[in-house]
Protein backbone atom coordinates (compact mmCIF):
# COMPACT_ATOMS: atom_id res chain seq x y z
CA UNK A 1 0.00 0.00 0.00
CA UNK A 2 1.12 3.58 -0.61
CA UNK A 3 0.04 6.71 1.26
CA UNK A 4 0.37 10.29 0.08
CA UNK A 5 0.40 13.13 2.63
CA UNK A 6 0.88 16.89 2.38
CA UNK A 7 3.20 18.33 5.00
CA UNK A 8 4.81 21.76 4.92
CA UNK A 9 3.57 22.27 1.36
CA UNK A 10 5.42 19.10 0.27
CA UNK A 11 3.78 15.99 -1.00
CA UNK A 12 5.39 12.86 0.53
CA UNK A 13 4.83 9.41 -0.82
CA UNK A 14 5.89 6.36 1.14
CA UNK A 15 5.42 2.61 1.18
CA UNK A 16 3.60 1.14 4.10
CA UNK A 17 5.66 -2.06 4.14
CA UNK A 18 7.24 -0.83 7.35
CA UNK A 19 3.84 -0.43 8.93
CA UNK A 20 2.64 -4.01 8.42
CA UNK A 21 3.08 -4.88 12.06
CA UNK A 22 1.03 -1.86 13.11
CA UNK A 23 -1.81 -2.76 10.74
CA UNK A 24 -1.73 -6.38 11.88
CA UNK A 25 -2.21 -5.16 15.45
CA UNK A 26 -5.49 -3.38 14.56
CA UNK A 27 -8.69 -4.92 15.93
CA UNK A 28 -9.99 -8.00 14.12
CA UNK A 29 -13.17 -6.24 13.04
CA UNK A 30 -11.13 -3.72 11.04
CA UNK A 31 -9.02 -6.36 9.33
CA UNK A 32 -12.05 -8.41 8.40
CA UNK A 33 -14.70 -5.85 7.43
CA UNK A 34 -12.55 -2.83 6.64
CA UNK A 35 -15.26 -0.37 7.74
CA UNK A 36 -13.44 0.74 10.92
CA UNK A 37 -16.41 0.06 13.11
CA UNK A 38 -14.21 -1.43 15.83
CA UNK A 39 -11.40 1.26 15.78
CA UNK A 40 -11.12 3.37 18.88
CA UNK A 41 -9.82 6.95 19.08
CA UNK A 42 -6.74 5.76 20.94
CA UNK A 43 -5.85 3.38 18.13
CA UNK A 44 -6.22 6.16 15.58
CA UNK A 45 -4.02 8.46 17.63
CA UNK A 46 -1.33 5.78 17.90
CA UNK A 47 -1.40 5.17 14.15
CA UNK A 48 -1.22 8.90 13.40
CA UNK A 49 1.72 9.28 15.76
CA UNK A 50 3.47 6.33 14.14
CA UNK A 51 2.95 7.76 10.65
CA UNK A 52 4.19 11.20 11.67
CA UNK A 53 7.24 9.72 13.36
CA UNK A 54 8.02 7.54 10.37
CA UNK A 55 7.59 10.47 7.99
CA UNK A 56 9.86 12.64 10.14
CA UNK A 57 12.58 9.98 10.15
CA UNK A 58 12.22 9.54 6.40
CA UNK A 59 12.43 13.28 5.88
CA UNK A 60 15.60 13.40 8.01
CA UNK A 61 17.11 10.58 5.95
CA UNK A 62 16.13 12.35 2.73
CA UNK A 63 17.67 15.61 3.98
CA UNK A 64 20.85 13.73 4.95
CA UNK A 65 20.90 12.03 1.55
CA UNK A 66 20.47 15.39 -0.18
CA UNK A 67 23.23 16.86 2.01
CA UNK A 68 25.52 13.90 1.30
CA UNK A 69 24.77 14.24 -2.40
CA UNK A 70 25.59 17.94 -2.27
CA UNK A 71 28.86 17.21 -0.42
CA UNK A 72 29.67 14.51 -2.94
CA UNK A 73 29.08 16.90 -5.81
CA UNK A 74 31.32 19.49 -4.15
CA UNK A 75 34.00 16.86 -3.54
CA UNK A 76 33.65 15.68 -7.13
CA UNK A 77 33.95 19.26 -8.37
CA UNK A 78 37.11 19.67 -6.25
CA UNK A 79 38.53 16.47 -7.73
CA UNK A 80 37.75 17.69 -11.25
CA UNK A 81 39.41 21.02 -10.43
CA UNK A 82 42.46 19.18 -9.09
CA UNK A 83 42.56 17.07 -12.23
CA UNK A 84 42.46 20.19 -14.36
CA UNK A 85 45.23 21.77 -12.31
CA UNK A 86 47.25 18.58 -12.65
CA UNK A 87 46.67 18.56 -16.41
CA UNK A 88 47.81 22.19 -16.59
CA UNK A 89 50.87 21.38 -14.49
CA UNK A 90 51.57 18.33 -16.63
CA UNK A 91 51.26 20.43 -19.78
CA UNK A 92 53.60 23.03 -18.30
CA UNK A 93 56.05 20.32 -17.28
CA UNK A 94 55.90 18.82 -20.75
CA UNK A 95 56.56 22.20 -22.30
CA UNK A 96 59.44 22.76 -19.86
CA UNK A 97 60.90 19.34 -20.69
CA UNK A 98 60.56 20.06 -24.41
CA UNK A 99 62.31 23.39 -23.88
CA UNK A 100 65.09 21.68 -21.93
CA UNK A 101 65.49 19.11 -24.68
CA UNK A 102 65.65 21.87 -27.25
CA UNK A 103 68.24 23.72 -25.17
CA UNK A 104 70.17 20.48 -24.67
CA UNK A 105 70.19 19.83 -28.39
CA UNK A 106 71.40 23.37 -29.03
CA UNK A 107 74.05 22.99 -26.31
CA UNK A 108 75.21 19.69 -27.80
CA UNK A 109 75.52 21.34 -31.20
CA UNK A 110 77.54 24.19 -29.66
CA UNK A 111 79.71 21.68 -27.81
CA UNK A 112 80.29 19.76 -31.05
CA UNK A 113 81.22 23.01 -32.74
CA UNK A 114 83.56 23.92 -29.89
CA UNK A 115 85.14 20.45 -29.94
CA UNK A 116 85.74 20.73 -33.66
CA UNK A 117 87.20 24.20 -33.12
CA UNK A 118 89.43 22.91 -30.33
CA UNK A 119 90.55 20.00 -32.50
CA UNK A 120 91.32 22.38 -35.35
CA UNK A 121 93.20 24.75 -33.04
CA UNK A 122 95.06 21.84 -31.45
CA UNK A 123 96.06 20.60 -34.88
CA UNK A 124 97.21 24.09 -35.85
CA UNK A 125 99.09 24.41 -32.56
CA UNK A 126 100.81 21.08 -33.13
CA UNK A 127 101.74 22.14 -36.64
CA UNK A 128 102.99 25.46 -35.28
CA UNK A 129 105.04 23.66 -32.63
CA UNK A 130 106.52 21.35 -35.23
CA UNK A 131 107.36 24.30 -37.44
CA UNK A 132 108.79 26.21 -34.47
CA UNK A 133 111.01 23.26 -33.57
CA UNK A 134 112.12 22.97 -37.19
CA UNK A 135 113.05 26.67 -37.28
CA UNK A 136 114.89 26.41 -33.96
CA UNK A 137 116.80 23.37 -35.16
CA UNK A 138 117.77 25.15 -38.35
CA UNK A 139 118.85 28.30 -36.52
CA UNK A 140 120.78 26.41 -33.83
CA UNK A 141 122.30 24.23 -36.51
CA UNK A 142 124.90 26.99 -36.98
CA UNK A 143 125.73 27.16 -33.27
CA UNK A 144 128.13 25.33 -30.95
CA UNK A 145 128.52 25.43 -27.18
CA UNK A 146 132.07 25.63 -25.76
CA UNK A 147 132.57 24.77 -22.09
CA UNK A 148 135.56 24.79 -19.77
CA UNK A 149 137.22 27.92 -21.23
CA UNK A 150 138.53 30.21 -18.47
CA UNK A 151 137.03 33.66 -18.22
CA UNK A 152 139.18 36.80 -18.38
CA UNK A 153 138.15 40.37 -17.62
CA UNK A 154 137.36 42.36 -20.76
CA UNK A 155 137.69 39.31 -23.02
CA UNK A 156 136.41 39.14 -26.61
CA UNK A 157 134.66 35.79 -27.05
CA UNK A 158 135.26 35.70 -30.81
CA UNK A 159 138.99 36.22 -30.25
CA UNK A 160 139.04 33.57 -27.49
CA UNK A 161 137.43 30.98 -29.80
CA UNK A 162 139.57 31.96 -32.78
CA UNK A 163 142.70 31.32 -30.70
CA UNK A 164 141.26 27.97 -29.55
CA UNK A 165 140.38 26.83 -33.07
CA UNK A 166 143.81 27.81 -34.34
CA UNK A 167 145.96 26.48 -31.51
CA UNK A 168 144.06 23.37 -30.43
CA UNK A 169 142.16 22.27 -33.54
CA UNK A 170 144.56 23.47 -36.25
CA UNK A 171 142.26 25.70 -38.29
CA UNK A 172 144.18 28.29 -40.36
CA UNK A 173 141.10 30.33 -41.30
CA UNK A 174 139.55 30.42 -37.83
CA UNK A 175 139.05 34.18 -37.91
CA UNK A 176 136.68 33.79 -40.89
CA UNK A 177 134.65 30.95 -39.39
CA UNK A 178 132.77 32.60 -36.52
CA UNK A 179 130.03 35.20 -37.01
CA UNK A 180 129.29 35.91 -33.35
CA UNK A 181 130.04 34.57 -29.84
CA UNK A 182 129.04 35.35 -26.25
CA UNK A 183 129.01 33.94 -22.77
CA UNK A 184 125.69 32.57 -21.49
CA UNK A 185 123.98 34.43 -18.63
CA UNK A 186 125.27 37.63 -17.00
CA UNK A 187 128.61 37.47 -15.15
CA UNK A 188 126.85 38.56 -11.95
CA UNK A 189 124.94 35.27 -11.84
CA UNK A 190 128.11 33.18 -11.87
CA UNK A 191 129.22 31.95 -8.42
CA UNK A 192 132.71 33.10 -7.40
CA UNK A 193 134.07 29.58 -7.21
CA UNK A 194 131.82 28.19 -9.92
CA UNK A 195 132.88 26.85 -13.33
CA UNK A 196 133.35 29.30 -16.20
CA UNK A 197 130.27 30.19 -18.17
CA UNK A 198 129.80 28.50 -21.51
CA UNK A 199 130.39 30.32 -24.79
CA UNK A 200 127.78 30.10 -27.55
CA UNK A 201 129.32 30.59 -31.00
CA UNK A 202 127.48 31.06 -34.29
CA UNK A 203 129.38 29.83 -37.34
CA UNK A 204 129.00 31.26 -40.80
CA UNK A 205 128.79 27.86 -42.49
CA UNK A 206 127.44 24.50 -41.35
CA UNK A 207 130.26 22.38 -42.85
CA UNK A 208 132.86 24.29 -40.80
CA UNK A 209 130.78 23.80 -37.67
CA UNK A 210 130.71 20.04 -38.35
CA UNK A 211 134.49 19.98 -38.87
CA UNK A 212 134.96 21.60 -35.45
CA UNK A 213 132.79 18.93 -33.80
CA UNK A 214 134.72 16.08 -35.43
CA UNK A 215 138.17 17.50 -34.57
CA UNK A 216 137.25 18.49 -31.02
CA UNK A 217 136.43 14.89 -30.02
CA UNK A 218 140.11 13.96 -30.13
CA UNK A 219 141.96 17.26 -29.96
CA UNK A 220 140.29 18.46 -26.75
CA UNK A 221 140.52 15.23 -24.77
CA UNK A 222 141.96 15.69 -21.27
CA UNK A 223 141.95 19.49 -21.66
CA UNK A 224 138.82 20.19 -19.64
CA UNK A 225 137.33 21.91 -22.68
CA UNK A 226 134.36 20.39 -24.50
CA UNK A 227 132.21 21.21 -27.51
CA UNK A 228 128.53 20.29 -27.88
CA UNK A 229 125.65 21.15 -30.12
CA UNK A 230 123.15 23.79 -29.06
CA UNK A 231 119.80 22.00 -28.90
CA UNK A 232 116.32 23.45 -28.67
CA UNK A 233 114.50 22.77 -25.36
CA UNK A 234 112.47 19.87 -26.77
CA UNK A 235 115.53 18.09 -28.17
CA UNK A 236 117.53 18.78 -25.01
CA UNK A 237 114.81 17.17 -22.89
CA UNK A 238 114.70 14.15 -25.17
CA UNK A 239 118.50 13.78 -25.15
CA UNK A 240 118.51 13.78 -21.35
CA UNK A 241 115.89 11.03 -21.40
CA UNK A 242 118.12 8.75 -23.52
CA UNK A 243 121.46 9.79 -22.02
CA UNK A 244 121.84 6.47 -20.17
CA UNK A 245 121.19 4.57 -23.38
CA UNK A 246 123.84 6.62 -25.18
CA UNK A 247 126.40 5.98 -22.41
CA UNK A 248 125.70 2.25 -22.49
CA UNK A 249 126.09 2.23 -26.25
CA UNK A 250 129.48 3.97 -25.97
CA UNK A 251 130.64 1.40 -23.41
CA UNK A 252 129.63 -1.40 -25.77
CA UNK A 253 131.63 0.10 -28.62
CA UNK A 254 128.66 1.28 -30.60
CA UNK A 255 128.19 4.66 -32.25
CA UNK A 256 125.23 6.60 -30.84
CA UNK A 257 124.15 9.82 -32.55
CA UNK A 258 121.44 12.21 -31.47
CA UNK A 259 119.97 14.05 -34.46
CA UNK A 260 116.82 16.21 -34.59
CA UNK A 261 115.31 14.72 -31.44
CA UNK A 262 116.05 11.10 -32.39
CA UNK A 263 118.72 8.71 -31.16
CA UNK A 264 120.49 6.53 -33.70
CA UNK A 265 122.74 3.66 -32.64
CA UNK A 266 124.99 2.30 -35.38
CA UNK A 267 122.76 4.09 -37.86
CA UNK A 268 119.53 2.49 -36.59
CA UNK A 269 116.75 4.50 -34.99
CA UNK A 270 116.40 3.74 -31.28
CA UNK A 271 112.83 2.99 -30.18
CA UNK A 272 112.24 2.74 -26.40
CA UNK A 273 109.42 0.20 -26.76
CA UNK A 274 111.85 -2.24 -28.38
CA UNK A 275 114.09 -2.24 -25.29
CA UNK A 276 113.23 -3.21 -21.74
CA UNK A 277 115.95 -0.96 -20.29
CA UNK A 278 118.97 1.16 -21.09
CA UNK A 279 121.20 -1.86 -21.63
CA UNK A 280 121.64 -2.64 -25.31
CA UNK A 281 122.80 -5.94 -26.71
CA UNK A 282 125.20 -6.28 -29.59
CA UNK A 283 123.76 -7.34 -32.94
Amino acid sequence: MHFRFKQNKKTLSFNTRGMDNAILNLPESVNESGDGAGISNADCNDFETFVKTTLARMEMKIDKTVSDQRDFKEHLAQIEANIQNFEHSLQYSTEAVDELRTNQTASEKRIDTLEKTVQALTSQLNETNVENIRIQRYSRGFNLRFGGIKERPGENCITVLTDLLSSKLGFDDASAMIENAHRVAPASRRPKDGPPRHIIAKFLRRPERLRVILKARKALQNTGIFVTEVLCPQDLKRKREVSDVMKQAYLQGKKPRFVNGNLYIDGKLYKPEQHSGPTLSRD
